[in-house]
């Protein structure tokens, strides 16, 4: 697939050679080091001297390479960004070798641009739609985010531009898609009051599109309004130079309204999280950006709603959650993964026996996008020799024991990893959930009071749970007793074929229970052993 390239110039391959692979695949120390000492057997087999290879780290300063080299001129090819030729031609310059680059040639109209695995699935899924076995989706949050994007442009289409049928949204790993937006019903308008106070708005809707997961939010419409108050007498935006746009992202009909604490939302707010928020306002300055609108003074308020998301609700878990009077707007990554269990797994033990096969011997295992966060900005792992296990952590277990891991780490949030110590090993919420029990259970065993152990059994999540068990001073006698029964459920699961060792966390507490052997297996991944 032309564009997905993954140069291994380190490895002594050079730079006009590529592997052309999807999904996309970054090498490891490990199998980086395996290919240099690849090249230096090739060398010596050839008669040629291993002295005479040079290898490139990458993020080293390109000088450093040439000032080994000593060369005349240097030949590059124009490789773009990637392939980092403008830092090689003004290492040169700087060192005066002279350079002599080949131009890249133009690039046919039928080329299709993507710049992340995301948008590469979805252009194959449009195009190709048997490829794949099952077809991604689009989060709530990152609908909302391409609606307000397409009335940001229909409030600032001055000059009555063709209006295009998708619009650019960069999602939270800072790679951008094209979504598909409804035609435009709403001409925008302005409504003047008797004061000199107006109101310049539009709305535009996007049809939510889960893909092949059962979601029940699937074909439902995500609508954002935009709305930019104004006087007569405002002065005009040049006059007023603000350092940057003014944007309030809040909840209208059919988003859901927080009553109960636990959800690391503030109560009365809009059910709209945190990282759908900050892509909805991100993607709205940056539309405002490339129409050129300048800095302004003046709020411009983003309202989200969902005509019939109350009725949608109330066949989800909101009620229970204290989220009323409609749905939430999610999404962590922005792309919602198609949910067929089977292929799922497959993938799963797919990735541990590629990595199995390339020498790594403790399986790191973390179920969703929390865990591998952590993992990678407060443990710092590297991510390459993770699995994402999803909710299939016995699944997972299992196929450790297959493929041969004598050890494995499992670092999740405590959402989903507490509910090993009932036993669950498929943590989706449709399966089996005992959060509330298992806190409740271990806080009357270790002498909480009965007022404690009815709020712990209406709490809406792990955090709401820890902070009662704070309330009443025995965190950490629970917590130590949960371990303990995780353990035991884990070893039970495992029954002797392999070690296990875990960490979980959650985002406002942190470390909330760590096995005694999980540092040990943190520190042979960074140096992967």
């Amino acid at each position: 697939i032309p564009g997905i390239m993954e140069h291994i110039e380190r490895a002594g391959v050079h730079s006009g050679d590529s592997i052309a692979v999807y999904p996309p695949y970054n090498l490891n120390d490990m199998m980086t080091e395996k290919i240099v000492d690849s090249s230096r057997k090739l060398a010596r087999e050839q008669g040629f001297s291993e002295k005479n290879l040079y290898y490139y780290t990458p993020g080293e300063d390109e000088q450093v390479l040439m000032k080994q080299l000593h060369p005349e001129a240097i030949l590059l090819k124009e490789s773009g960004i990637s392939g980092g030729f403008c830092e090689k031609v003004e290492a040169a310059r700087q060192l005066g070798i002279r350079i002599f680059a080949i131009c890249r040639p133009k690039t046919s109209d039928k080329f299709i641009c993507v710049n992340g695995e995301h948008g590469l699935r979805r252009i194959i899924e449009k195009h190709l739609p048997d490829f794949f076995p099952l077809r991604s989706g689009l989060t709530t949050g990152t609908c909302a985010a391409a609606a307000a994007v397409a009335a940001t442009w229909d409030v600032f289409n001055i000059y009555f531009k063709k209006r295009p049928a998708e619009f650019p949204v960069v999602l939270p790993n800072g790679e951008t898609i094209q979504v598909p937006v409804e035609p435009q019903h709403h001409i925008p308008h302005s409504d003047l009051l008797e004061n000199g106070d107006g109101m310049f708005e539009t709305s535009a809707p996007v049809i939510k599109d889960a893909g092949d997961d059962p979601d029940i939010t699937n074909g439902m419409k995500v609508v954002a309004n935009i709305a930019i108050p104004f006087r007569i007498d405002d002065p005009l935006p040049e006059d007023t130079p603000q350092d940057d746009y003014n944007i309030i992202v809040c909840g209208g009909e059919g988003v859901g309204v927080v009553t109960m604490p636990g959800l690391g939302l503030e109560l009365g707010s809009s059910a709209i999280n945190d990282t759908p928020r900050e892509m909805i306002k991100k993607n709205v300055k940056l539309c405002l950006e490339r129409l050129h609108i300048a800095k302004q003074p003046n709020p411009i308020l983003i309202t989200i709603s969902i005509p019939g998301g109350e009725e949608i609700a109330k066949r989800t878990f909101n009620p229970r959650l204290g989220i009323v009077g409609g749905i939430s707007i999610l999404g962590t990554s922005g792309i919602v993964e198609p949910m067929s269990e089977k292929a799922l797994v497959d993938t799963i033990c797919l990735e541990m026996d590629s990595l199995y096969a390339a020498g790594q011997r403790v399986a790191f295992l973390c179920p969703g996008n929390y865990g591998a966060d952590f993992a990678r900005e407060t443990l710092e792992l590297d991510l390459e020799c993770a699995v994402k296990c999803s909710n299939y952590i016995g699944e997972a277990f299992d196929h450790a024991v297959v493929c041969g891991y004598p050890e494995i780490l499992l670092v999740g949030h405590a959402g989903k990893l507490v509910k090993l110590a009932a036993g669950v090993m498929n943590t989706h919420s449709s399966v089996a959930d005992a959060r509330q029990e298992i806190f409740t259970a271990h806080a009357a065993l270790c002498g909480a009071g009965r007022e404690t152990l009815e709020l712990l059994m209406q709490a809406v999540s792990v955090d709401a749970c820890i902070e009662l068990l704070d309330r009443e001073g025995v965190r950490e006698s629970v917590m130590a007793r949960i371990q303990d029964e995780m353990e035991k459920r884990i070893a039970r699961r495992l029954k002797g074929r392999a070690a296990a060792e875990f960490i979980m966390f959650t985002t406002k507490y942190g470390v909330l229970a760590q096995s005694a052997g999980a540092a040990r297996l943190c520190e042979k991944l960074r140096k992967n052993l």
